[in-house]
Order: C-alpha cells, then sequence, then structure tokens
C-alpha cells in the first residue's frame, strides 16, 4: 500500500521540541509544497497542532517518501537527520492509515476522547485539497477516518465526561444553572486554574467576568486575558452578591470566605444559588460554607476527582473504539488492494477483447459477411465468449486482492506474465504504477 505517516508528536518528543516544529496556520499551504516535493510523494496533507506535526501522504516508495518529509522538517528547523530521527516516528502502509484513524478517533491524543483534533483533521484536508495535494487514495483515506471518528463518538462512550478542571466547572455550573447565557463570573485571584475556568465558561456564553485581586496590576493583566471587568478587593463581597460562579484562586493561607460573609451575601441576593469553584490550596473557602442552603462548593480535590472518575470511564470504552478502528482499517485495505490490482484486471479485459474483436472481424472478411443483423449476432457471441473467460479470472484477482489473500501477489504477476499486460505491478502485490485504476465492470 502505497500510504506513509511521518512526524512528530507527544509520544516521541517533550513540548519544547514540539514548539519547534509547530507550523503557522497562515504557512502550512507553503510548507505543505514544501514536503511533497521533497518526497517525492503523489499525494499529502499536513496537519499541525500543539501535540503533533504530522505528514500523511501516499508515494510510490513510501519509505524513501517518509524519510525525505523527515529531512525537510528537520532543516525547517536546524536539526541533523540523526537529530530528527531520535525525536519521530514513521509509519507504512496498513499501519499508517491505522495511526491516522486513531489520531482521527482521539485513540492517539494526550487526552483521549477530545474532539477538537478531528476538526484540525479536517482543516488540514481541506488546506491539502485546495493545494492540489489530496488525491483519490488520501481523499478516500481521511473520509474513512472522519467515518471512524463518527462511529466512536456515537457508539461508545470514549467522549463522556469532562477530563479537564475547566471543563468540568463549566459542566457543574451547568447542571447547577440549566444555560449559562448571561451569568455573571467573579474571579477572586488570579490563578492559572482559574484563568483557564473562566475561559471555559466565557465560551459556555457566561456574561460579565469580574476580576479581583489584592494586586491592581495582576487583576488587569488577566482581566485583559479573559474580557473582564477589574473590581477593588474591597469590594469583593459586594461582587460576590452579584455573581452566580465563583472562582477562587488567591494565594492566601487562611480562608477568605467563611459561613459569615457568605450568609450576608445570600440574604442580600434573596439565596438565588451560588456556585462556588475553590480551587487554592490552601482552600479559599471555609468548608463550612458547603453546609449553606442555596451554596454548591467544590474544592480543587473535587473536581479533580470527578475528572479522574471521568478519564477512567473513557478508557473503559477504549477497548470497544480500537475494535471499531480494527473495522475501518480492514475496509480501507480491502478498498486499496481492489483498486491496486484495478489496471491489471483491465488491462486483462482489455487485451483478450481485442483478440476476440480481431478474429472475429478477419472471419466476417473471409465469410464476407455484410452490416447487419448476422454480422453484429457473431460479434456478440465473440463478447460473450470472453465475458465467461474472464468471469472466473477476473473474480479471483478481485477476492484475492480483496481478503488478502498471501498468493493475490503472485496471481497479479502470474496474469501480467502470462498476458503479457501492459501493466507495471509492485513485487508485494501493492497498487500497480498505473495513475489510475480503471473500472472493470462484473462479468457474467
Amino acid at each position: 500500500m502505497p500510504i506513509f505517516a511521518a512526524g512528530i508528536n507527544h509520544h516521541e518528543a517533550a513540548v519544547d521540541v514540539r514548539e519547534r516544529f509547530a507550523v503557522a496556520p497562515q504557512t502550512v499551504p507553503e510548507r505543505l509544497r514544501t514536503l511533497l516535493a521533497a518526497g517525492p510523494v503523489r499525494e499529502g496533507m499536513l496537519l499541525s497542532t500543539c501535540n503533533r506535526v504530522e505528514f500523511y501522504g501516499v508515494a510510490d516508495d513510501p519509505a524513501r517518501a517518509a524519510e525525505g518529509v523527515l529531512r525537510a522538517l528537520g532543516r525547517s528547523v536546524g536539526l541533523a537527520e540523526a537529530e530528527v530521527a531520535a525525536v519521530t516516528f514513521v509509519r507504512l502502509g496498513e499501519a499508517a492509515v491505522r495511526h491516522v484513524f486513531r489520531v482521527a478517533s482521539s485513540l492517539d491524543s494526550l487526552v483521549v476522547g477530545e474532539t477538537q483534533v478531528t476538526g484540525q483533521i479536517k482543516e488540514a484536508w481541506e488546506t491539502a485539497r485546495q493545494a492540489g495535494a489530496a488525491g483519490v487514495v488520501l481523499d478516500r483515506c481521511l473520509s474513512m477516518a472522519l467515518q471512524t471518528a463518527k462511529r466512536v463518538r456515537t457508539q461508545t462512550g470514549i467522549g463522556r465526561g469532562a477530563v479537564s478542571v475547566s471543563s468540568v466547572a463549566v459542566d457543574l455550573a451547568r447542571s447547577i444553572f440549566g444555560d449559562l447565557g448571561g451569568r455573571g463570573v467573579l474571579l477572586l485571584g488570579a490563578g492559572t486554574m482559574a484563568e483557564q475556568a473562566a475561559v471555559a465558561l466565557r465560551s459556555a456564553g457566561v456574561g460579565e467576568i469580574v476580576v479581583v485581586n489584592r494586586s491592581p496590576d495582576r487583576a488587569a493583566a488577566l482581566a485583559d486575558r479573559v474580557r473582564a471587568r477589574v473590581a477593588p478587593w474591597d469590594r469583593r463581597l459586594h461582587e460576590l452578591g452579584r455573581a452566580d460562579v465563583v472562582i477562587t484562586s488567591t494565594g492566601a493561607r487562611e480562608p477568605i470566605l467563611g459561613p459569615k460573609d457568605l450568609r450576608r451575601v445570600l440574604r442580600g441576593r434573596r439565596y438565588e444559588p451560588l456556585f462556588l469553584i475553590d480551587i487554592a490550596v490552601p482552600r479559599d473557602v471555609d468548608p463550612q460554607v458547603g453546609r449553606l442552603d442555596q451554596v454548591y462548593l467544590y474544592n480543587i480535590d473535587d473536581l479533580q476527582g470527578i475528572v479522574h472518575d471521568n478519564q477512567r470511564t473513557r478508557m473503559a470504552e477504549v477497548e470497544a473504539a480500537e475494535r471499531i478502528v480494527d473495522e475501518q482499517v480492514a475496509a480501507f485495505v480491502a478498498w486499496a488492494r481492489q483498486r491496486a490490482v484495478g489496471p491489471v484486471l483491465a488491462a486483462l479485459s482489455r487485451r483478450l477483447r481485442e483478440v476476440a474483436d480481431a478474429e472475429v472481424a478477419r472471419a466476417l472478411r473471409r465469410a464476407k459477411v455484410a452490416d447487419g443483423p448476422a454480422r453484429a449476432a457473431v460479434e456478440q457471441v465473440g463478447h460473450a465468449i470472453v465475458s465467461k473467460i474472464l468471469h472466473v479470472p477476473l473474480s479471483r484477482l478481485r477476492e484475492a486482492a480483496a481478503g488478502g489473500d498471501p498468493e493475490a501477489a503472485a496471481l497479479v504477476d502470474a496474469a501480467v506474465r502470462l498476458f503479457d499486460l501492459p501493466v507495471a505491478t509492485e513485487a508485494a502485490g501493492g497498487e500497480a504504477a498505473s495513475p489510475a485504476a480503471e473500472e472493470v465492470p462484473d462479468t457474467p
């Protein structure tokens, strides 16, 4: 099979190395053209994400093409071949197809079951198509990869449950308030995880976000990043009374919010529900606050516990997802094998029909049969004889190729040699050198 996958990802290299290989979205088309020439590659696609820079290609010599692509990637970041080899991978044939399908299905992701990579593959494929770099084989591979991702998503629970603190916070907030549209968020402190949770909540449609921090400069910097308003530290209880979701991440050594503070806040907000996410260590919120009516308090251990439970649930679904990948890979391999033998079947059919047509024409000339029903009947007999002769050989070749018969390559090569067909075949029974497989109609 002429497919290969080569590149760098989170399995082979640390983030500081991956960062060097990263390709900015606006430069992907130019880099793709460079890699296509470096192979040389007939078809290709470049996928660049925070966790991987990978090239999926189709070439007459996949192993050589993969080496060329990796050398070009290394040159782009100033690395020698030996250095590149230490942090990259190559997959050939069926292994490459399996890799593409697993990546699309998020089975190869740092966070198993995440959905972002599927969209990134769609974008990379569209870029390749616009550049004229995606042909029949790559299009079929990526189309089936996305079908695989959809089956994995809908037929397993691998994407069920949030697996990051920020996404868990959003899910919990939705369970309390339902629609988050227009809900107010208060950030007490300027911690990294609080920022991540705020970004996730903003994406979920919350309304105003307010930042309160002892350091006005840090508050202003965070507010700029999450499109928020800044309020002074001494107004924190006032802002608490206006918010629906509160995320605390200060560096205080003692709780900054206790039951007394919250009772006063709740009276002022007429006991509307209040969701508190305490990400600070030590904790910012006295645990007794969680006992108050209409207050929903979660600390970092609560959130991490939910994350771990969800991760275990996802991992339990991996086996079922891998079975789907196996089925889809087998279907693609069968298609590729049938397509590879197509030029031989077409050439064999054409050769026998040419012989039959020539002999029928010679016989008709000798018999001096003029155009008419009699001539047409004789020609039809000639075509019928060829079809009968071809039926079993063509069927056997198709079945052997589709089923992965180890004798398939020998059968194809024997047909080429026996009938002196003008088709070049790979020794391993791979895709013929013909640019495209000619359609061969089934014979009766």
